[in-house]
């Protein structure tokens, strides 16, 4: 017993971490689950380097994806009628199991995040704190490179 509520609450953590239409049928959920990762791990970067304290998306971009990716959805064999998960078991309903892309698609769409679709909170009423005193650790370290730049990939001709 103690297996199969184990395995449901790991099952229900992979659907909020994954949350509706993900690309759960375009092959291995592995893969997915890396490019979600890599999604998040740009939001936490830019959260402890800026001084955030959340990120909220908009409604209107959640209504607007709904909108378009149920839109997708109507020229896709899922959305015949028929009794399917993909729809909660509806006869009739919006596909919210699968993702109306391909594969590559979705990895395309989740290789930026689109900041502008989000509401940011920031600790503090100045969201430029994060800038400090104005000086970078290279120029107040003992060990810094003041002149790094010299040597930067995007300067060389």
């Amino acid at each position: 017993m103690q297996l199969s509520v184990t395995y449901l609450f790991d099952a229900h953590l992979l659907l909020v971490f994954v949350g509706p239409n993900c690309p759960a049928s375009h092959s291995s959920l592995l893969l997915i689950l890396e490019w979600y990762t890599r999604y998040m791990f740009q939001m936490i970067e830019k959260l402890q380097t800026e001084n955030i304290k959340a990120y909220e998306p908009k409604k209107e971009v959640v209504r607007e994806l709904h909108n378009h990716t149920h839109e997708l959805m109507k020229r896709l064999a899922w959305s015949s009628a028929c009794s399917s998960w993909f729809k909660n078991k509806k006869t009739h309903g919006p596909v919210t199991a699968i993702y109306p892309g391909s594969r590559l698609h979705f990895f395309e769409m989740l290789k930026n995040v689109r900041y502008e679709d989000y509401e940011i909170t920031y600790r503090t009423e100045n969201r430029f704190q994060f800038m400090g005193n104005g000086y970078t650790e290279c120029e107040i370290s003992p060990d810094g490179d003041p002149v790094w730049y010299f040597d930067d990939p995007f300067t060389k001709v």
